[in-house]
């Protein structure tokens, strides 16, 4: 189980996801128990809740995603699709 601690070594967002990428802008990405991916923030609290079978990291407010069903497309930091021209 993954989770997030400070530079001082204190836990500071329980050990419960199975997986935990850096924070990017903000943001990190986690993955739960059914295998999907969402995005918490530096509090813990879950901003994008989990719905992505992948989930990219974040730059210049834009991710990756893709669904279970295998469509893809971009995000912005609220989980709101966007298209980048």
């Amino acid at each position: 189980m993954y989770g997030f601690i400070n530079k001082e070594g204190k836990l500071v967002i329980d050990c419960k996801y199975d997986y935990a990428d850096y924070f990017y802008e903000g943001l990190a990405r986690v993955k739960n128990e059914k295998g999907l991916e969402g995005y918490i923030d530096k509090t813990g609290k879950i901003v994008i809740d989990f719905q992505y079978s992948y989930a990219g990291d974040f730059k210049n407010g834009i991710a990756n995603v893709e669904t279970p069903n295998g469509r893809r497309f971009k995000i912005d930091k609220t989980g709101k699709e966007v298209n980048e021209k």
